[in-house]
């Protein structure tokens, strides 16, 4: 039986237990809201991940990239929303991607695409429709519900042929936030956007059949989604530091890690090194306004058990710097070459974007291999 040492380091590891747990919790909260889940797989791409959601079945999906919607209807899925905008150039791959039996939602963040996407003959056997974008506040993409902007977008995407499936938007301010009370008034913010958007194209007699909204905070802590009919999240899948610090989750809810092996130990310098640097980890600090700060990971036994006081203070490409948040002793004896450790991701969907493979640990702790797609 292939065990944690047997395995080349770095790696990813994904605990399916902890996995099957958040699964559990977003689809019973999307439930009670009384909405559809669509989740983003942005985080996971796996298809074994997706499915699982879904009770062993398919069903509709949010993805970023053209890989994934390739690798996802290679799979199965036949309903996929590609939540990044895309060029005229993506819109003709898209058509030969669509069919009778694969439906495409793409998203339409302002009138410049808008305009841009009308230059192409709608292809009449597709199944595409756009999304338009609603900025609900952060500021990246959309338009204000309020924008006359939002009237003169539909009115070119009606005119082209490309239907229009909806509106949609994505509270990402709310990773900002201190406290569950201003999650939750983000939460309100993305709510409120999303259906006056709704309701003004639909008083200018345009169908919205799809009003999509969502984050994995505001999923997680809204009050109310009377009017929406799903939610997008993702990194639910598998929490991570930086949504522990915002009070999503616990610390023992986090499902992935990084496997690494001790590489150095220098006591002179309070540092130890592992073979898990900037790539395998990422570089992200999204999680730098926890207390304490984690670093660029937290530290743990190759058990899963943290390591009080210790995290990854530096990286470079192939080197990761150990060492205590507090600037005491290093634990020599728990950093010995040769030793195997796991660190904890402030952002779970960028450590897993390094890596091809999960190492899937099951609750017999047998170690089996899924698959994830990378790439663009």
């Amino acid at each position: 039986m292939t065990t944690l040492l047997d395995i080349e380091t770095p790696a990813l590891l994904l605990e399916q237990d902890k996995l099957m747990k958040n699964l559990r919790s977003m689809n019973a909260r999307a439930k009670a809201l009384g909405v559809s889940l669509r989740p983003h797989l942005k985080t996971a791409k796996s298809a074994d991940i997706a499915r699982l959601v879904f009770d062993g079945a398919t069903g509709p999906i949010t993805v970023s990239t053209m890989r994934e919607v390739s690798y996802f209807i290679d799979h199965g899925f036949t309903d996929i929303f590609l939540a990044v905008g895309v060029s005229p150039d993506k819109l003709r791959r898209l058509n030969q991607m669509a069919s009778d039996s694969v439906t495409i939602k793409i998203a339409v963040d302002g009138q410049s695409m808008a305009t841009a996407l009308a230059t192409e003959e709608p292809d009449p056997g597709a199944h595409i429709g756009a999304m338009i974008e609603i900025d609900c506040g952060d500021s990246r993409g959309g338009v204000s519900s309020d924008s006359e902007e939002l009237l003169q977008i539909a009115t070119t995407l009606d005119g082209s042929g490309l239907a229009i499936a909806g509106v949609f938007t994505h509270g990402g301010q709310s990773y900002d936030c201190v406290g569950i009370d201003a999650i939750r008034e983000v939460a309100r913010e993305e709510h409120h956007a999303i259906i006056h958007a709704t309701e003004r194209l639909r008083h200018a007699g345009f169908t919205c059949p799809h009003i999509s909204l969502g984050s994995t905070p505001t999923a997680t802590f809204a009050e109310a989604m009377d009017g929406v009919t799903e939610v997008r999240a993702g990194v639910y899948m598998f929490q991570d530091l930086q949504q522990q610090g915002l009070g999503v989750c616990a610390l023992d809810e986090l499902a992935l890690s990084a496997l690494a092996t001790v590489i150095g130990l220098h006591t002179d310098r309070n540092v130890a090194l592992v073979d898990a640097g900037g790539l395998a980890l990422s570089k992200d600090r999204g999680a730098s306004a926890n207390e304490p700060d984690p670093g660029f990971g937290l530290v743990c036994t190759v058990d899963g058990d943290i390591i009080h006081n210790l995290h990854v203070v530096g990286v470079s490409q192939e080197h990761g710097k150990i060492s205590t948040i507090d600037g005491t002793a290093l634990p020599a004896h728990l950093l010995q070459p040769g030793t195997r450790v796991r660190i904890l991701p402030n952002h779970a969907c960028m450590m897993a974007a390094a890596h091809d493979h999960y190492n899937v640990i099951g609750h017999d702790q047998t170690i089996t291999r899924w698959n994830r797609v990378n790439g663009w």
